[in-house]
């Protein structure tokens, strides 16, 4: 339903879906049963199947814990300049500049079953890092991650990523479909209705009665874009190498350490 009302096509463009859990989804005419990097479910039409990849476990959740960890001081400035509290954090962290001066927010807020030592961490803290960073770091951190999950799972179709549809409440953010568009290096779009399951819906029920005779059809006459997020060129480049030579590879370093960590407290 989500990926048929967000109005994508199997023309290289990629769903991000913020929600507790986040991933990415991609439709095709496929049934690929050994794939790695995603795995394929029914589509919402005959002959069409839905693609998913990787994700993160309690994804938008960490936004809020940022928001709720940074206290009531963001909730009483907010409310002194009429906005509310995640507003006035993406127009503090507007001014933090890409890269947060090297902090890094790794989501592993809930550790997957088979990976029960996996932590979120943050690394990379020195003086000048503030609560924006911290904000910002995570909306970073979540952009990076799909990033890869999504490229992976392009890489094994063997098709080019050329845009995404970003749906979800998050999607709100003009500074988060900023990050998004500059990390993965294409524009970013965004939707009348972000709610893409509930239109999705609707596009099956208005296809049921015969009101449109094709899934295109209905996308066509039913699904506005909002807006469009190019990205910044100089974004696109600096946040290639952080997530290429740093951020992809954090885990690299920790993973042992974290295990050891986990046996301590938890084997004994």
């Amino acid at each position: 339903m989500e990926g048929l009302g967000a109005g994508i096509i199997n023309d290289g463009t990629v769903l991000v879906s913020l929600g507790t859990y986040i991933t990415s989804m991609m439709v095709g005419e496929e049934n690929k049963l050994d794939s790695v990097a995603y795995w394929s479910n029914p589509g919402a039409v005959p002959g069409e199947y839905l693609y998913e990849s990787s994700g993160i476990r309690r994804g938008m959740a960490t936004v809020t814990w940022i928001k709720d960890l940074l206290g009531t001081d963001i909730v009483i400035k907010a409310h002194e300049q009429d906005m509310s509290p995640e507003d006035y954090l993406n127009k503090l962290a507007r001014e933090v500049p890409a890269g947060c001066d090297g902090l890094y927010t790794v989501l592993h807020w809930l550790a997957r079953p088979s990976h029960l030592h996996e932590r979120g961490m943050m690394i990379g803290f020195n003086g000048t890092h503030k609560g924006p960073h911290m904000f910002r770091s995570v909306l970073e951190g979540i952009a990076m991650t799909m990033k890869n999950h999504a490229q992976a799972m392009c890489n094994e179709r063997g098709i080019d990523m050329t845009n995404i549809v970003v749906s979800g409440g998050g999607s709100n953010g003009d500074l988060f479909m900023q990050i998004f568009a500059d990390v993965f290096g294409v524009p970013a779009h965004r939707n009348v209705v972000n709610g893409s399951a509930s239109m999705g819906a609707a596009i099956c029920t208005a296809i049921g009665l015969k009101i449109y005779p094709s899934r295109q059809d209905a996308i066509d006459h039913m699904v506005r874009r909002k807006d469009t997020f190019e990205p910044i060129t100089e974004n696109v480049s600096l946040y290639k190498e952080i997530n290429e030579r740093v951020y992809s590879r954090i885990n690299d370093y920790t993973d042992e350490l974290l295990k050891i960590s986990h046996d301590i407290l938890y084997k004994r």
